[in-house]
């Protein structure tokens, strides 16, 4: 996923934290790097078809300070 700030500048070292669920339901974490981008892993592995989901639950900066505005979200959930 893309970190950005209200003006849309990738962010880096925010720490997004956020659920999967469906073919396999964990909570994982990642840290946006200087592209904005993060990359969020998880232990469970896709067999076949099966879908999931993952939502954001939270990001957090450099001194781990919630920063997360549900209200300004463009994207919350993503399916796969």
């Amino acid at each position: 996923m893309k970190i950005v700030d209200n003006q849309g500048n990738p962010v880096s070292n925010v720490i997004v934290i956020g659920t999967f669920a469906g073919a396999f339901n964990e909570t994982g974490l990642g840290v946006s790097a200087e592209d904005g981008l993060a990359a969020v892993a998880t232990l469970g592995i896709k067999k076949g078809n099966a879908s999931h989901q993952f939502c954001v639950d939270d990001a957090l900066d450099a001194a781990l300070v919630p920063i997360y505005n549900p209200a300004a979200k463009v994207e919350t959930c993503d399916s796969f």
